[in-house]
């Protein structure tokens, strides 16, 4: 009985070392557990405080800290992350609250860091912008028939110290002016162009960039306007303004005579539109001196086959003067006509004495002689500058005389306002102190040469071209398009405006020029006594293109 007990015996004991070397290898003793849960929980308390979102309470951010969220959950505070939060604590609440700054602060944030890149987009876009640089910005004719531009290039370089630039827009805006009415210009709309590098392709510092326009109408101005930005979101904008560009081709170039016209640069505000006027200019009651205008009226008369205009001139230093010498002379399109004098000596000398009037008519000449006569635009006929006299017909001898004896001594061709409807043998005495004669105006009230007037017109001036080829004298006719003066004055006949009429005198007075075939219109502009042939809102252009019309049934010129 005794080994059976003894084998429980040792069961037993073997029992309870078992189940005390396993409590000793794997289940902890309770003070050990307590303390171990003690341990987790500080870890778990000391990793559940973002260092970033704790930087960002103590910069007085709280309010982004949902933006800040994904940096820090290694538990660490890297030195981009402070560059960060020092950056976005530096910029004014009306930057941080913009929608614009969240969403590029949440782009930036996103993957849990922050790289040099980064940080330089926020600091360049937001706290410190980049200055964008626009060098070179030029525009140049890339195409052009008879002074006319078809085509221009617009060039220029871009250039950012930080960040790539990514687009360029150039914007072509027809300039529009307050001051004249739109409808003597030609209906245009703003034109943009995305432009792409001349490499084929943005990403860099530094690019150039090259564009042709074409297309555009002309008669006006432009402005450029380009538009560069770079990745951050700056941008840099810079403006240029073309000159003039011709509406028309120079056609007077081409033909084989010189049409001109009396020219009236006498408007301005409170001069002359008040004294009144018949008809309607297209540019309304402009000013002379107005560039645009000056450049308009070169542009339609070149253009239509005027090669001159012989300016009304009333003396130095008048408005006249003036106009002629410091605006129209001074306008880039000056170079695309000639010009003459009108002089206006009865109103130069009206009332004076013999003496005052010839030392008037001395120092008239003399100063256009110093001021104008070597101009290389001046019109010149057989080399020598011209000066048509007004009103040649009515002056005294004594006063031709003197006219005369200055035209030798300054060397200038003196063009004498002597045909009308007397007859040519009543100037036999005074002829021969002109180079060549002309009319400033062949109208007259008397019914029976009105009624008749281009057939009456051929008979005279063929009765006056006889009669100077025998005085070796040239013979310089002149055609309107009509006379109405009645708002300025009482007592004449008008003759009647007709296109038809104006251009049968057109090929009169060309059929009867000599030598030279040249002709001049009375006028460009005179709206006083309504011969103007300057586009209005009556007839348009239609006297202009009848000009054109007579000229190119004349043989013309190669193109160079």
């Amino acid at each position: 009985m005794r080994r059976p007990l003894l084998r429980l015996s040792v069961l037993v004991v073997l029992a309870v070392l078992v189940v005390l070397m396993l409590r000793w290898a794997g289940g902890p003793h309770p003070a050990s557990t307590r303390e171990t849960s003690q341990n987790v929980s500080q870890r778990r308390t000391s990793s559940s405080v973002n260092p970033v979102l704790e930087y960002v309470r103590r910069k007085g951010l709280e309010k982004l800290s949902q933006h800040f969220a994904p940096l820090g959950l290694d538990g660490r505070l890297d030195p981009m992350d402070v560059r960060l939060v020092n950056l976005v604590a530096s910029l004014p609440s009306s930057v941080t609250s913009s929608k614009n700054f969240l969403e590029d602060l949440d782009q930036v944030t996103a993957d849990g860091g922050i790289t040099r890149d980064e940080l330089s987009f926020l600091r360049d876009k937001y706290a410190n912008p980049t200055a964008l640089v626009i060098e070179g910005l030029k525009w140049a004719p890339s195409k052009v028939m008879n002074e006319k531009v078809y085509e221009v290039t617009v060039s220029f370089e871009a250039e950012d110290s930080c960040n790539p630039i990514v687009s360029a827009v150039l914007t072509w805006i027809p300039i529009n002016y307050e001051n004249l009415p739109s409808e003597a210009f030609p209906e245009e709309k703003i034109r943009t162009f995305n432009l792409t590098p001349l490499d084929g392709s943005y990403g860099d510092l530094r690019e150039k960039f090259s564009v042709t326009v074409s297309g555009f109408a002309g008669g006006r101005e432009y402005e450029i306007r380009v538009e560069v930005r770079d990745s951050a979101g700056n941008t840099q904008v810079k403006t240029i303004r073309t000159t003039y560009l011709r509406e028309y081709e120079n056609m007077a170039r081409l033909d084989s005579v010189l049409i001109g016209a009396h020219y009236y640069p006498w408007y301005g505000i409170g001069r002359h539109w008040d004294e009144g006027y018949t008809g309607k200019p297209l540019l309304g009651e402009y000013d002379s001196r107005n560039p645009v205008v000056i450049s308009k009226h070169i542009d339609w008369a070149t253009g239509h086959g005027i090669d001159f205009f012989i300016v009304s001139w009333w003396g130095p230093g008048s408005y006249e003067d003036l106009t002629l010498k410091n605006h129209m002379l001074e306008n880039p399109l000056a170079k695309s006509m000639r010009f003459a004098v009108l002089y206006e000596i009865t109103g130069r000398i009206g009332g004076l004495s013999l003496n005052e009037a010839e030392k008037v008519i001395e120092e008239d000449f003399s100063y256009l002689n110093r001021t104008y006569s070597r101009d290389p635009r001046y019109l010149r006929i057989n080399g020598k500058p011209v000066v048509e006299i007004y009103l040649a017909r009515t002056l005294p001898r004594s006063a031709l005389k003197a006219i005369h004896e200055c035209g030798r001594r300054y060397g200038f061709y003196l063009l004498g306002d002597l045909v009308y409807w007397q007859s040519p043998s009543e100037t036999s005495q005074v002829v021969r102190y002109f180079d060549g004669v002309t009319s400033y105006n062949m109208h007259t009230s008397v019914p029976g040469i009105l009624n008749n007037f281009e057939k009456r017109l051929r008979e005279k001036y063929s009765e006056w071209y006889t009669f100077l080829r025998t005085k070796r004298v040239d013979f310089i006719p002149s055609a309107i398009p009509g006379f109405d003066d009645r708002a300025v004055r009482s007592g004449n006949i008008p003759l009647p405006r007709s296109i038809d009429r104006f251009k049968e005198q057109l090929r009169i007075a060309l059929s009867y020029s000599w030598p030279h075939k040249i002709v001049i219109i009375t006028s460009f502009n005179e709206w006083h006594e309504y011969t103007s042939i300057e586009p209005s809102e009556e007839y348009g252009m239609k006297y202009l293109e009848a000009v054109r019309e007579v000229c190119e049934g004349t043989s013309i010129r190669s193109k160079k």
